[in-house]
């Protein structure tokens, strides 16, 4: 398995540094077609300035033959041209190929993502936390339920509620106070009491 994936990813690497080096060539072909090109344009006017120059000489012979040479260099330039426009179209496509591929592998990525996301995410899951809350809000009717049924006040029944946890929370201090002056009779000091009284807190 292990020499396949190595394969594989050989593979995959060749094939993209296939794919650059057919690019690279592309453009280094066009841009050494376009040098050809300004150097056939150099030639054609200068043939032509001098046709028009052996006319004005009045020398009609060696004008026709400058024509010519001109003529024949804007013949080599329309092949150059119909080269170039080739090659920019494949230039062209090659990239467009390039960002389609490009553009599939990520949307593929992200659609593996996604389908992770979406199985941790599962219904069966959104259920649970969907029925735990329900039973919340149940819990919660049916103390309300009894407190109309019953007619109590729900502030009234805060408040009690409150009172008797503050009523209970003095009783077990007045314990440790107890404990303590049983178990310490000779320490008068209140801040003495208070530290050990915190001590006993932090062992229960």
């Amino acid at each position: 398995m292990g020499l396949i994936s190595s394969f594989c990813s050989k593979s995959r690497t060749q094939t993209l540094q296939a794919e650059e080096q057919a690019l690279i060539n592309c453009k280094i072909c066009r841009d050494k077609i376009k040098s050809y090109i300004k150097s056939l344009e150099k030639q054609e006017r200068l043939k032509k300035d001098q046709a028009k120059q052996e006319l004005r000489n009045n020398n009609r012979d060696k004008a026709k033959r400058f024509l010519n040479q001109s003529k024949i260099f804007g013949e080599q330039l329309k092949v150059a041209n119909g080269q170039l426009d080739m090659i920019i179209e494949q230039i062209n496509q090659i990239e467009s190929a390039q960002m389609k591929k490009d553009a599939l592998h990520v949307l593929e990525q992200g659609n593996s993502i996604l389908k992770k996301l979406n199985e941790e995410i599962s219904i069966d899951k959104w259920e649970k936390v969907s029925d735990d809350m329900n039973e919340m809000k149940q819990q919660q009717d049916e103390i309300s339920d009894f407190l109309t049924n019953h007619r109590i006040d729900q502030n009234k029944f805060d408040e009690e509620l409150n009172n008797e946890l503050a009523e209970l929370e003095k009783l077990q201090n007045k314990e440790r106070e107890n404990i303590v002056q049983e178990e310490f009779p000779s320490i008068k000091n209140k801040e003495e009491t208070r530290e050990i009284k915190r001590e006993l807190e932090i062992m229960n």
